[in-house]
């Protein structure tokens, strides 16, 4: 199989590019800055393009059988910078997948995007209005474009909770269609992120789905 990256600069977008090598997929990588793509490999191939210019998606795209975004942005200190980063890019890719009649894609978003009548206390009254407000805010509309805009394309939404880098931690992924898992602490290795990813891929699950993950 064939699959995009975008986001591929970032931590989580290098561990899914490794983790899709490990499985002998060929990967292209799209980055507005292809010199930070630190990894050398015969199955990868790098290319120059921003994301918010579908023009410049339409052919890596049309090449690829999946699109993976693993976008991250800084929401600004204390989370008082709005943004519509995620909804933007998200904007860019659906459009440019429809030009080149590509459907399946699947994006990172985060636990806890929106007020939810059970929640996790660090959600409502940390992250929510001190720390990253703002970005699970338009995390929440880009999850709401796809709903609502895009029943023709294949997504699948992956909400993590906070990340690290580190190896897998061999622990099953736990899943809840909710705004987090139960239960599960509030940290998740990148690589066990890619792992989900990569499967949701492989075996073509979770489609028009928007799915907590946790350990």
């Amino acid at each position: 199989m064939k699959l995009l990256v975008v986001g591929s600069t970032g931590g989580s977008g290098l561990d899914v590019i490794k983790e899709a090598l490990s499985r002998n997929h060929e990967v292209v990588a799209l980055a507005r800055s292809p010199n930070k793509v630190t990894i050398q490999h015969a199955n990868l191939k790098v290319v120059k393009g921003n994301v918010f210019e579908p023009h410049d998606l339409e052919g890596p795209i049309a090449e690829c059988d999946a699109v993976i975004s693993c976008l991250g942005c800084n929401a600004g200190f204390l989370g008082r910078t709005p943004t519509t980063f995620y909804s933007d890019s998200m904007t860019s890719l659906t459009t440019a997948m429809r030009a080149v009649n590509k459907t399946r894609i699947v994006c990172m978003s985060s636990w806890c995007t929106k007020p939810a009548e059970r929640t996790l206390w660090v959600a409502e009254w940390i992250m929510r209005p001190l720390v990253i407000g703002n970005l699970l805010k338009n995390l929440s509309e880009m999850e709401n474009d796809l709903e609502q805009k895009c029943s023709d394309l294949d997504w699948t939404v992956v909400r993590a909770p906070g990340l690290y880098n580190a190896d897998s931690s061999g622990k099953e992924i736990k899943t809840e269609e909710y705004q987090f898992v139960t239960g599960s602490p509030i940290w998740i290795p990148r690589r066990d992120v890619a792992i989900f990813i990569l499967n949701c891929i492989e075996k073509n699950e979770w489609t028009k789905k928007i799915i907590a993950i946790g350990l």
